[in-house]
């Protein structure tokens, strides 16, 4: 969206529009955005609530009164909550994990919750009717082995060099998304504590910000960019 921006601006086509990736907007530099803190599909914020939304469209519809800049504002007020921010934690069988473990233990931790999350997902799955888990095209079991097998012996020849890039970003986001749908369907819908307690105290989110600043080091270029990219969100990087 933010080339195409830059295309209709040239055209003499005023653009504005909503980010959700700071990152992305930042290197394509789109004449006029807002970003916006939510997760994938909620552009406009928390479904059913369109006063919210409402704020975010105006938001960015504000911007056209400004010239082409770029310009990159932040919109950062949080959809309410159907659960408790302050106190959410997951009421299924996974603990959260002391940033002290070492990674053989983190990896077998991490296998074994990947094991709990599966029928949880499924569960989720059923009830909602979709279900934004299999963007890597792998299980959960196939993830866990991924990941485990960076986090403890870097890039191996378990994961070919030309797919390494792939599977590792898209694989990241496959379990973000599997825990916070399941945890929004247990535990009630409270985006961005479940966000925050998923990369501060789970065993994916650890995993992920080791592996994240391991991959700066990646012999492939292309994994390295995916470091710098969407794999760790940059309030969670050490």
């Amino acid at each position: 969206m933010s080339v195409l921006a830059n295309v209709f601006e040239r055209k003499g086509l005023a653009t504005t529009l909503v980010a959700l990736v700071h990152r992305h907007a930042e290197g394509q530099k789109p004449p006029r955005a807002v970003w916006v803190p939510y997760w994938y599909g909620r552009t406009f914020g928390a479904p059913n609530n369109a006063a919210l939304q409402m704020r975010v469209l105006r938001a960015a519809l504000n911007l056209l009164e400004k010239p082409s800049g770029p310009v990159l504002e932040s919109f950062e007020e949080e959809p309410p909550a159907t659960a408790d921010p302050d106190s959410w934690s997951p009421s299924w069988d996974i603990d959260p994990v002391d940033e002290t473990i070492s990674n053989a233990e983190l990896a077998e931790r991490l296998k074994r919750d990947l094991a709990t999350l599966a029928p949880l997902l499924e569960d989720a799955t059923r009830a909602h009717g979709w279900t934004l888990f299999g963007l890597a095209g792998r299980s959960f079991q196939e993830l866990g082995e991924i990941f485990a097998s960076y986090l403890l012996h870097g890039p191996t020849d378990n994961i070919p060099k030309r797919e390494r890039a792939f599977a590792i970003k898209h694989g990241s986001q496959d379990l973000t998304d599997a825990f916070s749908q399941t945890a929004a369907h247990r535990d009630g819908d409270a985006p961005f504590a479940i966000r925050r307690w998923y990369w501060t105290q789970s065993s994916f989110g650890l995993v992920m910000r080791r592996i994240g600043e391991a991959l700066h080091n990646d012999p492939d270029a292309k994994t390295r960019i995916a470091a710098d990219g969407l794999f760790v969100p940059r309030e969670w990087k050490f």
